[in-house]
């Protein structure tokens, strides 16, 4: 298993995560093709095997099916961003909040807190009110 796929299992099994992908435009399994792109992308080799097969952690599927997925989720991810910088530019989102998120990721990707159930629906509650 690859350093994104084991970041992505770790990820997946933590609650607050999960809650966060809830709330997020990815699956699960968009997610999940989206770490085995890049991986793959970042080592220079092919997505599918001979075969026109892709292996995921947790199944095979067909390469049509691997590249639909990941193109819902690169598409999802780029309009996104854009929203982010539209939302910005118009001045409908300060910022200081891109900045304090920003920061709050980086906080919790390098485990720096203990993340509970209250604090992951109080950052949720907060996002919302954007």
């Amino acid at each position: 298993m690859n350093e994104n796929a084991r970041t992505v299992k770790i990820m997946l099994e933590k609650p607050y995560f999960k809650k966060l992908l809830e709330n997020s435009y990815l699956t699960k399994n968009q997610l999940i093709m989206l770490s085995i792109w890049k991986n793959k992308k970042n080592l220079g080799e092919k997505i599918a095997d001979e075969k026109s097969r892709v292996k995921t952690p947790t199944k095979t599927i067909s390469k049509g099916s691997f590249y639909r997925s990941l193109s819902q989720a690169r598409g999802n991810v780029r309009k996104s961003i854009v929203t982010l910088l539209v939302a910005t530019m118009l001045q409908l989102i300060d910022v200081d909040d891109v900045r304090i998120l920003m920061n709050i990721t980086n906080i919790i990707s390098e485990d720096k807190i203990e993340l509970n159930r209250a604090l992951i629906n109080k950052i949720i509650e907060n996002i919302k009110k954007i």
